[in-house]
């Protein structure tokens, strides 16, 4: 296996995103599902134990034994301290974000789930991510 940040000094990542607000562009419920930037792909690639809002429903990719939901800032702060003090608990967790981020979220199945989309194809892979809805340009 290759090297990864769970057996590293880095501890906890954490899956901050901001909702899109404003005049123009208001976040909308339907926006932050599944939502993430490539931060959680860093973090998780590289075998951090990431912590994220339970808002974006990242549990529908990551079980809990894979990465950490939270729902409040007071959420966050006692589960940031939990696994501070369970070195252990934190590791295993991150390796098995690690695992999926690598087996089922790589770059790879992303590149061919473009092309089966762009060519109209049968799916050629059982994508863990929703599928069913491809947005066409109008």
């Amino acid at each position: 296996m290759r090297k990864a940040a769970f057996g590293g000094r880095t501890k906890c990542g954490l899956n901050l995103s901001r909702e899109r607000e404003g005049p123009i562009n208001v976040a909308k419920p339907e926006d932050l599902y599944i939502y993430s930037s490539d931060r959680v792909a860093q973090l998780t690639g590289n075998g951090v134990l990431t912590l994220t809002h339970e808002q974006f429903r990242l549990d529908q990719l990551f079980t809990d034994d894979e990465m950490v939901f939270f729902g409040s800032n007071d959420d966050l702060i006692d589960k940031i301290a939990h696994f501070l003090d369970n070195e252990d608990e934190r590791r295993r967790i991150a390796k098995y974000g690690w695992k999926k981020a690598h087996g089922e979220l790589n770059e790879r199945l992303v590149a061919q789930y473009i092309v089966d989309v762009m060519f109209r194809e049968q799916l050629s892979h059982q994508y863990i991510w929703p599928t069913e809805k491809v947005v066409s340009p109008t």
